[in-house]
């Protein structure tokens, strides 16, 4: 009994907006919800089987983040608040990857990957670490979404990475 009572609230921890996005028909049903007007995001997520304690902080983040990545704005693309408002702003990471080049960028910060987005343009190859294994997953799905296939993300905490990793002179490590 302990158990049956136990697994249920340690699985809905873990859904994600990855849980809806991953479902080709729910990811349906949360499009139409975008064109809603957020009082009816409640109910209408409800009725459609869209967790709202997911569906409604994604759809809120989505708003915001046709104006921080305007570039990506007809992505589906996946992001927390939390993520979303810690990550770089489109005009800041496009600067960055006109400032910065090379043959291996090492991002100890990865996030969600907003700055690896656009350094992979003008890096042949980036190593991006996260402690937060949410966000890689999240990152990952974007990574794919966007078709970049030069970024690889790690579930790992800075510091182990560093003492694991043998990097070569060319190597730039980003923070």
């Amino acid at each position: 009994r302990f158990t049956k009572d136990i697994i249920p609230s340690f699985e809905m921890q873990n859904k994600t907006i990855l849980t809806i996005l991953k479902d080709e028909e729910r990811k349906k049903k949360l499009i139409t919800c975008i064109t809603l007007p957020p009082a009816d995001w409640p109910y209408y997520s409800t009725k459609h089987k869209l967790d709202p304690k997911i569906a409604i902080p994604f759809l809120r983040s989505y708003h915001k983040s046709k104006k921080k990545f305007p570039r990506f704005k007809h992505y589906m693309l996946a992001f927390t608040e939390r993520s979303l408002q810690q990550s770089s702003a489109e005009f800041s990471s496009a600067y960055k990857a006109q400032i910065m080049s090379g043959n291996r960028l090492v991002n100890l910060t990865g996030g969600l990957g907003a700055d690896d987005w656009f350094l992979s343009e003008s890096f042949g190859e980036i190593i991006s670490i996260d402690h937060d294994k949410t966000l890689t997953e999240i990152a990952e799905w974007n990574l794919n979404a966007l078709c970049i296939k030069n970024v690889e993300r790690k579930y790992q905490s800075a510091e182990k990475f560093i003492a694991a990793y043998k990097s070569s002179p060319d190597d730039i490590f980003f923070i």
